[in-house]
């Protein structure tokens, strides 16, 4: 009976914290993602760049 209801708690929490972790990571895209957006932007300029760079060394 008690691993039972230690079961049932567990169970409860795992769905509480999943919820949780499901709201915190909503927000976290909400209020993230300009700056994530221009992150990646920055990135795959410089990615680009470096792929010129390398293709200019390679004629040069």
């Amino acid at each position: 009976m008690l691993v039972k209801s230690m079961d049932l708690n567990l169970g409860r929490f795992d769905v509480l914290a999943l919820f949780g972790g499901f709201k915190v990571l909503l927000w976290f895209l909400r209020t993230a993602n300009s700056k994530i957006f221009i992150s990646s932007g920055l990135k795959q300029r410089y990615i680009i760049n470096r792929r010129r760079a390398r293709t200019a060394r390679k004629i040069a």
